[in-house]
């Protein structure tokens, strides 16, 4: 019964210590004599460690998806000024279509659907010009 007794406080024991952090680092090294122990430039030489114990917050910050989503679309800026130049429908779809933001997304489709329609005008425009002969190479 005894055994039995003394294993299970070392098993309490062991537990214990392998769940209490590691003592703090001192950096100062206790005066030995010259009998007792390695000398004070052997121990000076040996690394030294120090536990770092982070402790994390399990709370993750919320961010309500209508604060968000409370930001103007540049891409519909893209859309409106495309307009007067339809380069910048190339660049609004380029930049925008692939958002996360969904109002962000949205105008950046409308931008690339824009952008392939003024493609498609432009050849069919200058395919009829040379048809016609307006235009000589």
């Amino acid at each position: 019964m005894a055994p039995k007794k003394k294993n299970d406080a070392e098993q309490r024991q062991q537990e214990q210590e392998q769940t209490l952090p590691p003592p703090p680092y001192s950096p100062s090294q206790p005066n030995t004599s010259a009998g007792d122990g390695p000398s004070q430039s052997q121990q000076q030489q040996q690394p030294q460690y120090r536990a770092i114990i982070i402790e994390q917050s399990d709370a993750t910050p919320i961010v309500l998806s209508s604060e968000a989503e409370r930001h103007f679309p540049v891409a519909a800026l893209f859309f409106i000024f495309g307009w007067m130049c339809p380069f910048l429908w190339f660049v609004g779809a380029c930049c925008c279509a692939s958002s996360w933001h969904r109002y962000e997304a949205w105008w950046g489709q409308a931008n690339m659907w824009m952008a392939i329609v003024f493609t498609m005008a432009s050849l069919i425009y200058t395919t009829v010009l040379f048809a016609n002969g307006q235009i000589h190479v």
